[in-house]
């Protein structure tokens, strides 16, 4: 759900201004302005399904580096495991090129896309601490005011924050069961199942 900047990154600029200007803007910078256009931004023009599956791939390779997640149980949905897929075909690729190629595919989408940028307002603001490591700045703000979220009309990149706190804590929960699933007594795993027996039912019972 979303990223920890790379040591030795230089700071996000503090206003951009210009589509003129904002052609110039270097990486990372100028991903994470895909990223903002990508979550808050029209929708992107014929974008499939795997099309939004492969860029939120990239994101999460330029923002946590090679996917080292559990892969997606039986109970998982098929969306579920075709994220993992496109995220691990990604292999080693750098945090570098991930970025390259994920703005170059919002540039396929809509060549204008800066023009948007510029004529929102836009910017970076500094925080009190620098990001981690792949990290998007936390202060991406309109220069109206609005607060960023963090699914926008393209479904892409979408985050805890989007969501209630007691279901991003849920997630969250789930997430660091997956990890230590290796470790848990037969006893604890068969709770684990029925917890998750019960879920898959109650989300069917609402056609998810």
């Amino acid at each position: 759900e979303l990223c920890r900047g790379r040591p030795g990154a230089p700071p996000p600029p503090a206003m951009l201004k210009s589509a003129s200007s904002l052609a110039t803007v270097s990486y990372p910078e100028k991903f994470h302005l895909a990223v903002h256009y990508a979550n808050h931004g029209p929708p992107l023009p014929s974008l499939s399904d795997a099309d939004r599956i492969l860029l939120e791939a990239l994101q999460m390779q330029a923002m946590d580096g090679p996917c080292d997640k559990p892969r997606p149980g039986m109970w998982d949905s098929a969306e579920a495991k075709a994220k993992y897929e496109a995220w691990k075909r990604l292999g080693n690729m750098s945090a570098a090129e991930a970025m390259h190629l994920y703005v170059q595919a919002i540039e396929v989408f809509n060549a204008q896309w800066l023009e948007w940028i510029s004529q929102n307002g836009v910017h970076v603001e500094n925080g009190a601490q620098q990001p981690a490591a792949g990290e998007l700045p936390k202060a991406l703000r309109v220069s109206n005011g609005v607060a960023p979220h963090t699914g926008g009309a393209n479904g892409i990149g979408a985050r805890q924050g989007a969501v209630p706190k007691p279901v991003a804590a849920a997630l969250t929960a789930v997430r660091e069961l997956q990890k230590s699933v290796a470790t848990l007594s037969p006893e604890h795993l068969q709770m684990v199942r029925a917890e998750c027996d019960a879920l898959s039912r109650a989300l069917q019972e609402r056609g998810v």
